[in-house]
């Protein structure tokens, strides 16, 4: 059996099924007078139900019981390159091997499937989570277009069809045939302030998660990574760079269970959190600390 048509075909119908979910969704809060919401709200909304999906699939799967194999088939090395490298290199032997080494061959297949099942749904989330501003402008048009994920790319803002829109949205302003400068003082004076609100609790943590939740499993967009080091940046314990790591007081906060952190701010830690990620436009790590809070 050639496990990465069985592969591919499942991959494909659930990306499709999920696609259409997400186009319907937008294309409904748009049109639908009844159903008027802003963007951020849709949006939010969307990104909720897929996360809530692709966890009801993942616990009701047989994955679960089969960890080793499943982080074996997700490390980042063995899915750089989809289809060509990842079918023939992994399904066909690794994978396959350490399965077969407790069920029978003839139960490969399905476990084929729900790993394509399960990357489907990741894959999926994280074009909605790094793809938000295409979103923002897709619906701020006439009427919304139904998006291809499969155009999608981590460098999607220097593409020309975003180019293109983006300048459709919010054409330049034009006076006597030189362009206009914006006045981006107020925006930097708040972002600065936004910036300044996070905790040292709060960027530990942050660190936390991306280090535990994200550099091993899906990576972050170049956006993303970048305001990510500037939420983090200017923590105060400098103390690692002339201690040992056990002796340094942001190590030991960082070695803590996510628990520990549930304590600050009265309880409200993660909430206060998520609050301060949203509005800097922060989606994986939000999406991510939101996952965090749903399981407590």
């Amino acid at each position: 059996m050639d496990y990465s048509i069985v592969f591919e075909e499942k991959y494909t119908e659930t990306l499709e099924q999920l696609e259409r979910f997400v186009n319907s969704e937008f294309k409904s809060s748009k049109e639908n007078d009844e159903d008027e919401r802003d963007f951020r709200e849709t949006y939010n909304e969307v990104r909720a139900k897929l996360e809530e999906w692709r966890s009801q699939q993942f616990d009701t799967s047989s994955l679960q019981t089969e960890m080793e194999i499943y982080k074996y088939f997700t490390t980042q090395n063995n899915k750089v390159s989809f289809p060509e490298f990842l079918f023939p290199g992994v399904l066909e032997r690794k994978t396959k091997k350490l399965f077969v080494e407790k069920h029978k061959e003839a139960e490969y297949s399905v476990f084929v499937e729900e790993l394509s099942e399960n990357k489907a749904y990741q894959d999926v989330i994280d074009v909605v989570n790094n793809y938000d501003k295409y979103f923002d402008l897709v619906y701020r048009d006439k009427k919304w277009k139904p998006i291809d994920f499969s155009r999608y790319d981590q460098n999607y803002e220097s593409a020309e069809y975003f180019l293109n829109l983006h300048k459709k949205i919010w054409p330049q302003l034009e006076r006597s045939g030189s362009k206009t400068k914006r006045d981006y003082s107020q925006e930097i004076a708040q972002t600065k302030e936004r910036l300044k609100a996070f905790t040292q609790e709060e960027k530990i943590f942050l660190l936390k998660v991306f280090y535990q939740e994200i550099i091993f499993h899906k990576g972050l967009g170049r956006t993303e990574f970048i305001k990510f080091s500037y939420v983090v940046s200017g923590i105060d314990d400098l103390s690692i760079f002339y201690k040992k790591a056990e002796s340094a007081q942001s190590y030991n906060l960082f070695q803590r269970d996510y628990d520990h952190f549930f304590k600050f701010k009265n309880g409200k830690f993660l909430e206060m959190l998520i609050n301060k990620l949203d509005k800097l436009g922060l989606i994986r790590l939000e999406s991510e600390v939101r996952m965090i809070q749903s399981k407590i």
